[in-house]
């Protein structure tokens, strides 16, 4: 599905999220059931999930939201727990930024506790 826009509503966001497989990332808060509507493989959390999920490492203080996909990602204001009709992200599909957005992502994964 081609979207054509680079900014995303929250029903756009909703419907990316569901056609991702393996997505990685960062979010403010995150909950079983949002782990098993969506592909989410490892997320880092800035709430901690109780009890914990082997997906999710606690970053205390974490508010960016950010999901990163095979082929693009999406940083925005949409929380996979309690997303609401402003919600927007914005979507990145340059190379560059992807791999760079995934290197972080890996560096502050490996620093966290499992």
């Amino acid at each position: 599905m081609s979207y054509g826009n680079s900014i995303f509503s929250a029903r756009a966001t909703h419907n990316w999220l569901l056609e991702q497989q393996n997505i990685i990332g960062w979010t403010y808060s995150i909950n079983y059931e949002a782990l098993e509507n969506y592909s989410v493989i490892r997320i880092i959390a800035g709430r901690k999930l109780d009890p914990p999920d082997s997906r999710v490492r606690y970053a205390g203080n974490v508010h960016i939201k950010c999901y990163i996909g095979g082929r693009d990602a999406l940083i925005g204001s949409y929380n996979l727990t309690a997303p609401t009709i402003e919600d927007c992200c914005v979507r990145i599909t340059k190379r560059a930024e992807l791999q760079h957005l995934r290197k972080e992502f890996e560096i502050h994964w490996k620093h966290l506790k499992p």
